[in-house]
């Protein structure tokens, strides 16, 4: 009889197979982030890799990253460098903290202590950093990016979920050109009483007048307005979750805006689709958005 292996000896960290990771302080914020690079080993196509961008990197980019590597093997999408954007947290709950800078709007401190959702004691300066986060990703990471593998410029997307799809809808609204796709899961359209939603009409005009010609996919859970024991534990009560469920109404607001921008007559190439996945809720939606999200992104040829 041979002794059993002692574990605690032989455990390694495990590692996203081919991806690398970057930190770096912005010169245009002073955030740190830890910028996750996949790039798939092969020879790039002609015009350069497209690239998916990705926010909340900390929780989502081994399964992205994953997505990729494998559906793009097999023919199913196309071949793409994946970035995902963090930062260098050990505790998943540390960077969760750091995101609300990043990914949210700014917020008046009557609101945010109104508001029915609870905010975890945020004040207006913990909030409010979007627009110089899309610099960020605009100016540092794109051109780092593309000094590793060729990139083609036309073919980038932004995806985030949750307060990362509020980001993308920012980005949509104010930057459309920055990106060919927009990929916003479960969108907190909610924040600052729907403040995101000032931006719609002139991003309207401007689609219907052709000049931009954004593809676009709006995604969420078909139970994030349910309330389940989980948000009943999370929110310490169920007359919290039920307030907090109906203040975001995140099926609601998502379904309603991605009704009225399908509705506009833009130019050829336009595009905007919508999914609600059935029986999923805010957090277990996170693995499905990111499935058709990849798909929408990198084509759907053999899927």
């Amino acid at each position: 009889m041979t002794d059993a292996p002692r574990l605690s000896q032989d455990l390694q960290p495990v590692a996203v197979v081919g991806a690398k990771q970057w930190d770096f302080t912005s010169q245009i914020n002073g955030r740190t982030y830890r910028v996750f690079i996949w790039i798939p080993e092969i020879e790039p196509p002609e015009g350069g890799f497209p690239v998916v961008y990705g926010l909340d990197a900390n929780t989502q980019v081994p399964m992205a990253s994953d997505m990729v590597r494998a559906w793009s093997l097999g023919g199913a999408i196309r071949p793409a460098i994946m970035v995902g954007i963090g930062y260098p947290a050990t505790l998943l709950s540390d960077a969760m903290a750091l995101r609300f800078k990043d990914l949210s709007l700014s917020a008046t401190a009557d609101w945010m202590t109104s508001s029915a959702h609870p905010l975890d004691g945020l004040t207006p300066e913990d909030v409010g950093g979007v627009d110089d986060f899309l610099r960020v990703i605009e100016d540092e990471i794109k051109p780092a990016v593309g000094a590793l593998a060729p990139v083609n410029a036309s073919e980038q997307t932004l995806m985030g979920h949750s307060l990362g799809g509020l980001t993308v809808l920012r980005a949509l609204f104010t930057c459309p050109d920055t990106y060919a796709r927009f990929v916003a899961a479960s969108p907190s359209i909610w924040w600052a009483d729907r403040a995101i939603l000032s931006e719609e009409p002139a991003f309207a005009r401007r689609v219907m007048a052709g000049e931009i010609t954004p593809k676009i996919l709006i995604m969420a859970g078909g139970l994030e307005q349910a309330v389940d024991p989980a948000a009943i534990r999370h929110f310490k009560s169920r007359e919290t979750a039920e307030a907090v469920a109906a203040y975001c109404a995140m099926v609601d607001h998502a379904e309603a805006l991605s009704g009225r921008l399908a509705a506009l007559k833009g130019a050829e190439g336009y595009q905007v689709e919508s999914f609600t996945f059935d029986g999923e809720n805010h957090m277990s939606v996170v693995p499905a958005v990111i499935s058709r999200g990849l798909i929408f992104a990198l084509g759907r040829r053999g899927f």
